[in-house]
């Protein structure tokens, strides 16, 4: 599938690369920073959905993602799996702890790699399951990343396919600090490679807004909104994929 490294494979190399030369660990997600910034992205949100939009149509978003019927109590894992430089194949799966993920990984990249799926594979160079391996790319991308104050608070994170984002802001930031319920304007967005749609809704939210979205995402608030928006989103990916091959 993939006959270079991807921007993941990249960053897990220079971090490798400090940690042997200066001794330094850099933080997985500052060097998928890094690599989006030297690659010409502003971060690492925009390096993904570019990377996603760039793999063949039959594999539009990129990432393999193992079905899973029961995903209580699991979070969504995705990692490189790689057996040299030039064979890797981008795998999800839902897992309760990061061992169960990388353990699930491995058996589905075998798979992958006994069918001749999933992977670009180098005929004189076929290799023993065992050597597939991950570095660092292994990561929960279920759990939301957090940012923002008393008055603005974004939250990214993956489900399966596709990237939720969810922003609230107000105009009250004082409320944070006690009881008081204050109007909350809450932006959900759902995108797969480029394309993305979004809904806006109004609620009243008290408290601070870091702890209210976590909780909130945890206990799936967003989920019947961000299914609505998925029936959206293919359409629109449908859409994407006629203006692109027409551009062709």
């Amino acid at each position: 599938m993939h006959h270079t490294p991807d921007l993941k494979s990249k960053a897990a190399t220079l971090r490798q690369l400090i940690l042997d030369d200066f001794k330094l660990d850099v933080p997985h997600q500052e060097a998928l920073r890094y690599v989006a910034r030297l690659e010409g992205y502003k971060d690492w949100q925009t390096a993904s959905a570019a990377q996603q939009a760039a793999v063949s149509d039959a594999d539009e978003s990129g990432l393999l993602v193992v079905p899973c019927e029961d995903t209580a109590g699991c979070a969504f894992y995705t990692a490189l799996a790689t057996v040299d430089v030039t064979m890797s194949a981008h795998i999800g799966v839902w897992a309760k702890n990061k061992g169960d993920a990388a353990d699930a990984i491995r058996e589905h990249a075998q798979e992958l790699y006994q069918a001749g799926e999933g992977f670009a594979l180098d005929d004189g160079n076929h290799r023993r399951a065992c050597d597939f391996y991950m570095n660092d790319s292994l990561e929960c991308v279920s759990r939301p990343e957090v940012e923002g104050d008393d008055a603005y608070v974004d939250a990214t994170y993956q489900v399966d396919e596709s990237y939720r984002r969810v922003q609230l802001s107000r105009n009250e930031p004082d409320h944070a600090r006690d009881d008081r319920r204050a109007r909350v304007e809450t932006t959900l967005t759902l995108s797969k490679g480029i394309t993305s749609v979004s809904r806006t809704l109004r609620s009243d939210v008290c408290g601070d807004l870091q702890s209210y979205v976590r909780t909130a995402i945890q206990e799936g608030d967003f989920d019947e909104e961000f299914k609505r928006l998925s029936v959206r989103l293919e359409k629109a990916c449908r859409t994407t994929k006629r203006k692109l091959r027409a551009a062709r």
